[in-house]
Order: structure tokens, then sequence, then C-alpha cells
């Protein structure tokens, strides 16, 4: 497998080799797409996700709602796709949406391991 621009190059029964320089794919991943009107179809509805939530939830619950976090993720991704902080935004997602999950099934957790009061 190659490309002609040499961002990737391999060869059959050898190791992939991605290339590092700035503005080459990182890892395999692709970027969004780069048409305007498709970029502004994912905002616009990752911003009707948000909306919607926010109506549809008790605000004092939207703290918790993992629906209304990705959403304002999937947002982020697509109006900062090249963003230095994507990486540690990614990390604070993901390590509050298992907080949100931690904190609602540690009671479970508890109770079946008998050391609930």
């Amino acid at each position: 497998m190659s490309t002609r621009d040499g961002q990737i190059s391999a060869r059959e029964g050898q190791i992939l080799v991605v290339d590092r320089r700035p503005g080459s794919r990182i890892g395999g991943v692709t970027p969004p797409a780069a048409d305007p009107r498709t970029r502004g179809v994912l905002v616009l509805l990752a911003v009707g996700v948000v909306v919607w939530r926010a109506l549809a939830v008790p605000p004092g619950l939207l703290w918790r709602d993992w629906v209304l976090i990705l959403a304002a993720f999937a947002a982020f991704t697509v109006l900062k796709p090249t963003s230095r902080h994507r990486p540690a935004v990614t990390a604070g997602v993901m390590a509050f949406l298992l907080g949100i999950y931690v904190q609602g099934q540690l009671i479970h957790v508890l109770t079946v391991l008998g050391m609930r009061p």
C-alpha cells in the first residue's frame, strides 16, 4: 500500500511507516470533511442535539447528561479539527464520562459486594 503524496508507505509483508511531518495524517486518523457545507451540517446537528437535551433534561441533571456532553464534543471536533488542545479535551471528556458512569454504578457495585450499609 502506498500513496502518491508519500504520507503512508508500506510494502507487502513489511512494517507500515507513518509520516509525522506537520500537515500529514497522524496515526491513521483522517481529518473531517473539508467541505464547508458538510462541516456546517455536522455542527448544526451537534448544536441541535445540545439544544434538544438542554430543553429535555432538568437543569440540575445537565452536568451528567452524556448525550449532551458527546454532542458538545462532536461540535468541538468539527469546529477545531486540528487544535493542539484536542488530545487534552478528548482525555478530559472521556475522564468526565467515566466519572459519570462510576458515580451512577458505584452504589450498585457496593450493594452486590455487600459493602453498602
